[in-house]
């Protein structure tokens, strides 16, 4: 449980396009709901259009990246012979989303990078990138990707590779650095409890190997309350069954 001193953010108006949360689309906000991604993440909207009347947003994130160092990437030690380094690198992310009504929302996002320039190697974080030919590695990949149902009374249900982040500024989690997770989410405001800002979210966690016993299901819990303008009550709260090989193996495959 956390707490601090705290302004709201503003609450928008409902809209359908992207907003400045990383690739995340600004999506019809209710009453009592409000936007929890950091300005950092930004993104632009590129194209908002309308397809077989149906409302369509493309949406888009570029950077290019200078970078000169006088010691090598995560050297482990300086020396007074430490090799330098120079280079550029690039992050490429672009959005759609499909409206088709008020209620329901289809949103894609894929990232290409970080990419070297000179290099036909990834900097890969969370993707392992195909090698086509061989010796080459560079992806093409699915950042985010759900269907989403929401109403006033209901809230809003996600389903699908999507973000996540606690709702408390970011403190525990935070989607901008890739906590892209495949599931389930559910969140509601409830104004008979003070406007409650509450998300659940229930995740799967695969690490890829069958043999191994180390898969597993994460489920979140995560609450936002503002008790005036001033000051706001965060709590959140992770699970997850651990069989043994998951955190720390205990026993050989």
């Amino acid at each position: 449980m956390a707490a601090r001193d705290s302004v709201p953010p503003q609450v928008p108006a409902p809209s359908t396009t992207p907003d400045q949360s990383g690739g995340q689309p600004t999506e019809a906000v209710f009453p009592g709901e409000q936007e929890t991604q950091e300005p950092e993440d930004q993104g632009f909207p590129l194209l908002a259009t309308e397809v077989i009347g149906t409302p369509v947003g493309i949406g888009g994130q570029y950077r290019v990246m200078f970078n000169a160092a006088n010691f090598s990437f995560h050297s482990p030690a300086i020396t007074d012979s430490q090799r330098s380094q120079t280079f550029f690198n690039q992050r490429f992310r672009t959005w759609l989303t499909v409206t088709p009504n008020e209620h329901v929302q289809g949103y894609l996002q894929v990232q290409m990078g970080h990419n070297l320039w000179g290099d036909q190697f990834e900097f890969v974080k969370t993707d392992v990138a195909p090698l086509f030919p061989v010796g080459t590695r560079v992806g093409i990949a699915l950042r985010r990707g759900y269907l989403a149902y929401r109403t006033e009374d209901l809230g809003e249900l996600r389903v699908g590779v999507q973000d996540w982040q606690d709702s408390f500024g970011q403190t525990l989690a935070s989607s901008d650095w890739d906590f892209n997770v495949g599931g389930l989410s559910w969140a509601r405001t409830f104004p008979s409890l003070g406007n409650v800002n509450m998300l659940l979210g229930l995740f799967a966690l695969s690490e890829g190997d069958v043999a191994l016993a180390d898969d597993a299901l994460l489920l979140t819990l995560d609450l936002e309350w503002h008790s005036d303008e001033d000051h706001a009550l965060g709590l959140a709260a992770y699970f997850l069954p651990d069989s043994g090989n998951y955190s720390y193996p205990t026993a050989p495959p």
